[in-house]
């Protein structure tokens, strides 16, 4: 906590705060619960599945950073699924009704 902005604030808290604010933009913007099965209990048991990975530009999870509009244009190409639907949408087991 040494380098501080001008609000007195830690460049690190104050990234993990933006990070955080547009994940969970991304997450309402995505209906907020499983596409599947509707699961909404536990933020932290859902996740972004991108619906065609030959589409996809970047991974979200590693990208909050960059400019909004960039995530905006990548979120456009996912659902929001929770563990127990992603793992079988990935095995084949469940699939996508898009």
């Amino acid at each position: 906590h040494t380098n501080q902005t001008r609000n007195l604030e830690c460049y690190n808290c104050k990234n993990k705060k933006i990070r955080a604010d547009r994940k969970n933009k991304a997450y309402i913007l995505l209906g907020n619960k499983c596409h599947i099965c509707g699961y909404d209990k536990c933020k932290d048991a859902l996740a972004m599945h991108h619906i065609d990975a030959n589409k996809k530009s970047f991974t979200l999870s590693m990208s909050w950073g960059l400019a909004w509009e960039c995530i905006e244009k990548e979120i456009a190409k996912c659902v929001l699924l929770c563990c127990r639907c992603h793992a079988e949408v990935h095995n084949g087991i469940t699939k996508l009704n898009i």
